[in-house]
């Protein structure tokens, strides 16, 4: 079980099974205390994934500063299924309401005044995403945004940028998740072109591997497809001909290769946040781990729970996207989507009331892409 470290700078955060605990992994750099009796602008957003839902409490202390008070996430697998019935499964919905009930509830004890809350690939596709977002509404009086693919990609885009010092002048930005891959090619900190695509761990994993370990042919039906579906995207935003560009990655899949790489036994965001996957670690984890069962793979130092069985086609998409490019190794970024929101939460959020039901306030229409925020 993954459990509150001590107070260390962003960190370390990790999330567990929903089996083992809602809430029972968590990042603070600050006790419960200090956390209520500071007075700058306090935010909290909820990214309610595929496979994930993560909650992140956070200070706005001005355009460029934010300071992470708590974090938590759990494997919900909200999208288990969607793939092949277009439907979110009841009880999937049910994981997935409990935990965000939980983290709507720590972020009013935290004093959260403005809660962002949004839903991505999974509940965009299904065909009851809308009774989804009723049924979290009455439960818990969140009104959760659903994201399209480029409010997505431009959204993690105001997470990502932060890993560099001075970004580069061309660069790639990638967020691997369950149900969907976003991708933008970026200029300094603007973006030229982004694209979401639906190719996601979960999804891969649901329609190709059904042994396990899965077996070679299972391995290269999935490995075409994501090169397919990755030249696609990568041709379509000007990069396919470009050779070794800087990257930096984020989401579980990529921190998930680079705490394996380091062999955490505890999961620390901070250590990882800006540091290198190089496509040679991603390639011997990827073999080493498509030759494991879950049962295995679940007991490698730095496995997070839950993940063990959808990291295999996680790793072959990271594989895949440094070979199309050329790169000998992508930056690592603890921060994306869900700092992003945080970010944008004092503009597009809701006011988070004292108790359930009581979240109000209107929210406003997020920019498009080439809008200024």
């Amino acid at each position: 079980m993954w459990v509150r470290g001590p107070n260390r700078a962003n960190g370390p955060r990790r999330c567990s099974a929903l089996k083992t605990a809602v809430a029972s992994a968590n990042f603070s750099t600050l006790s419960d205390g200090e956390i209520m009796a500071s007075s700058a602008a306090r935010v909290a957003s909820i990214d309610i994934g595929t496979n994930s839902v993560r909650l992140l409490v956070a200070e706005l202390g001005g355009p460029t500063s934010l300071k992470r008070l708590w974090g938590d996430r759990s494997i919900a697998r909200l999208g288990e299924g969607v793939g092949a019935s277009g439907r979110l499964g009841d009880q999937a919905i049910a994981r997935a309401l409990m935990v965000v009930k939980a983290f709507v509830d720590r972020a009013r004890l935290l004093g959260a005044q403005r809660l962002l809350a949004a839903a991505t690939s999974a509940v965009r596709e299904a065909s009851n995403g809308l009774v989804f977002l009723k049924r979290l509404e009455e439960l818990t009086g969140v009104r959760a945004r659903v994201l399209s693919g480029e409010e997505e990609a431009l959204w993690m885009m105001e997470g990502i940028r932060w890993v560099w010092e001075e970004p580069p002048e061309t660069w790639v930005a990638v967020d691997m998740g369950g149900g969907s891959t976003e991708l933008i090619l970026a200029q300094g900190s603007g973006v030229r072109s982004a694209r979401s695509l639906p190719l996601g761990m979960v999804r891969l994993t649901e329609e190709f591997f059904h042994q396990d370990p899965p077996d070679e042919a299972s391995l290269q039906m999935c490995r075409k497809r994501i090169r397919e579906m990755l030249g696609e995207a990568l041709r379509s935003l000007g990069l396919g001909t470009v050779r070794d560009p800087a990257i930096a990655g984020t989401a579980g899949t990529i921190t998930t290769l680079a705490a394996l790489d380091r062999a955490m036994s505890s999961y620390d965001g901070d250590a990882l946040h800006g540091t290198n996957l190089s496509r040679l670690a991603v390639r011997k984890w990827r073999a080493r781990l498509s030759g494991m069962d879950s049962r295995a793979r679940r007991s490698i130092p730095g496995m997070e729970p839950g993940r063990e069985d959808v990291i295999v086609a996680g790793a072959l998409m990271v594989e895949e996207l440094l070979d199309m490019l050329g790169a000998e190794a992508m930056v690592v970024s603890d921060h994306g989507l869900l700092e992003g929101m945080a970010r944008m939460a004092p503009l597009f959020g809701q006011s988070l009331g004292p108790e359930s039901g009581k979240a109000q306030g209107p929210r406003r229409s997020p920019p498009r892409q080439g809008e200024r925020m």
